[in-house]
């Protein structure tokens, strides 16, 4: 099963870090374009427009992959395309209402009133995109997904990077705007990967019903509740240091940036997973989950890591040659607590791709709700009492939470035999 997953992650991560490289580069030219204070204000609304971004789609394409791989195993084409159609439908519905909470969320913030409403149009195309991309992995076209990909984070770069070549500087505003031409470039791509295996289902004209609509939404309330948990547990974070100070809100994001590059093939093993999963119960197949030898393995390059990051050399200089504001000096410090959770975190995905994959998206959406309140309740005294230190390290004891909760919940489903099938259990931990 690993191996399959190990496949498919890695054509997945292909993508991701390809992406992920050109999101960072567009981090580091927004950094040394907009002040501490404008930056600061940007991640602020990133942080928004995420959180945004997946009440607009629901998670839909968790939904998508899950019931295309489970019908196509099956045979049942037609089912499956009807399922793509009216997820397509809901998130071009929520994602315009989502529109609007966006620009009330940052409303009581001095943001450019036409280019915050432009940046939060752009949840419309993202979150089609994000449906495109749970049917191509309902299809198991990994390497499809990975262009998709590699594409929407080298839009962001190339729009911005252009600019810089016509302009001088450019505003926040400007930045804001961009966002969307980037959005409409990634929706164009992903579009014209659906239209190249739609012969597989030869679709007719898909009548709208309403138990469909249902049945995608029973399953993906539960996958959206994780997520809007998982970015709530950041976008929490950013409100709180909002209204204390812009310096922190500024380089805690510029940590979350740099914690994000060593954990940036999560959302490929998970995403992998689920497809793959739920077509293993479907075919009665074998599903074996992580373990402690897994769990030492990954301490120990996270301790390697810790290590490296604390005695990295010159790394004041480093960061000032990237970000170019003294600021963000000593931010490493920040990223190197934050590690500590790293190994946690490898698990934690690995078993909610497994736990959503067989049909449970509730057990990891009660973990992903305990995680939210239990960085709610830390963050503040932590901070108060560490600065922003104790903010990170709130974050850490929220992943301990999350992952033994995660954890508990697999192996529940393990010997409660939901699954119909031979259920290989790896070593516990």
């Amino acid at each position: 099963m690993w191996k399959e997953a190990f496949k498919n992650s890695t054509v997945l991560l292909s993508g991701v870090l390809v992406s992920r490289f050109f999101v960072f580069m567009f981090n580091i030219l927004i950094i040394r374009e907009l002040s501490v204070s404008d930056y600061g204000l940007f991640a602020f609304a990133l942080a928004v427009f995420n959180w945004v971004l997946i009440f607009s789609h629901l998670d839909l394409y968790a939904a998508v992959s899950r019931f295309v791989s489970k019908y196509r195993a099956l045979g049942d084409f037609e089912k499956a395309w009807a399922c793509y159609a009216h997820a397509a439908v809901m998130a071009l519905v929520f994602s315009l209402l989502g529109v609007v909470v966006g620009c009330l969320i940052t409303s009581m913030y001095s943001y450019p009133t036409w280019g915050i409403t432009i940046f939060m149009a752009s949840i419309i195309p993202f979150a089609l995109v994000t449906v495109n991309d749970g049917f191509l992995k309902g299809l198991e076209k990994f390497n499809y997904t990975a262009i998709v990909e590699s594409f929407s984070g080298f839009f962001k770069f190339a729009v911005l990077a252009v600019s810089l070549l016509i302009v001088d500087t450019v505003s926040l505003g400007y930045v804001m705007k961009l966002y969307l031409l980037a959005s409409i470039f990634t929706l164009t791509v992903s579009l014209i990967f659906v239209y190249r295996v739609r012969y597989i289902f030869a679709p007719k004209f898909i009548a709208f019903k309403f138990v469909i609509v249902k049945k995608m939404f029973s399953y993906s309330k539960w996958v959206c509740t994780t997520d809007l948990a998982n970015t709530g547990l950041i976008l929490s974070g950013n409100l709180f240091l909002s209204y204390f100070s812009l310096e922190d809100l500024a380089r805690f994001n510029v940590v979350i940036l740099i914690y994000s590059i060593f954990q940036i093939g999560f959302g490929a093993i998970t995403t992998a997973l689920i497809p793959q999963v739920s077509r293993r119960a479907a075919n009665n197949e074998s599903i074996r989950p992580l373990g402690a030898r897994e769990l030492g393995f990954m301490s120990l390059f996270a301790v390697v890591l810790i290590i490296f990051l604390i005695g990295f050399p010159y790394q004041e200089d480093l960061l000032y040659f990237l970000f170019n504001k003294s600021e963000y000096q000593g931010v490493l410090v920040y990223v190197a607590i934050l590690m500590i959770a790293f190994p946690l975190r490898f698990i934690t995905v690995t078993s909610k791709g497994i736990l959503q994959g067989c049909g449970r998206p509730r057990s990891s959406a009660i973990a992903a709700v305990v995680t939210f309140i239990v960085n709610l309740s830390l963050f503040l005294p932590f901070y108060f009492l560490w600065g922003l230190s104790g903010a990170v390290a709130s974050m850490v004891c929220a992943y301990l939470v999350e992952y033994l909760i995660t954890r508990r919940a697999v192996h529940n489903l393990f010997n409660e035999n939901v699954v119909q099938s031979t259920m290989v259990q790896g070593t516990e931990d």
